[in-house]
């Protein structure tokens, strides 16, 4: 099994996914996220545009039962968290006011193929 490699800074969008590995880079760098932090980018990464409602987001990344899900403050924790780690300077996620988040930075994202 081969190591996943950094990509180089002269081709690579500001951040990169390498969800073979399951590693994020931001300017050629790994970024440390937690798995609930991955899985919440990469969900938004592959619904690039559309708005994703915060109670589907709690069920499809974190299984939370919708019931509960509108009144949990940790998806909100998890994108404060998520936003700082690939840097507040881009335009990745944009928040919905009263519905949830959208990707809007997929021209500052690519997905690197499988190894």
């Amino acid at each position: 099994m081969t190591q996943p490699t950094a990509p180089t800074r002269e081709t690579a969008a500001p951040i990169v996914i390498d969800a073979g590995a399951r590693i994020v880079f931001a300017a050629g760098v790994p970024v440390p996220l937690t798995r609930l932090e991955y899985d919440l980018l990469l969900h938004l990464f592959r619904n690039a545009g559309r708005v994703c409602h915060r109670v589907a987001l709690l069920d499809r990344v974190w299984g939370i039962a919708r019931a509960s899900g509108h009144r949990s403050r940790t998806l909100d924790v998890h994108i404060r968290k998520l936003r700082a780690k690939l840097g507040d300077d881009l335009p990745l996620i944009t928040t919905v006011r009263g519905v949830g988040y959208r990707f809007d930075g997929a021209t500052l994202v690519r997905l690197a193929p499988d190894s």
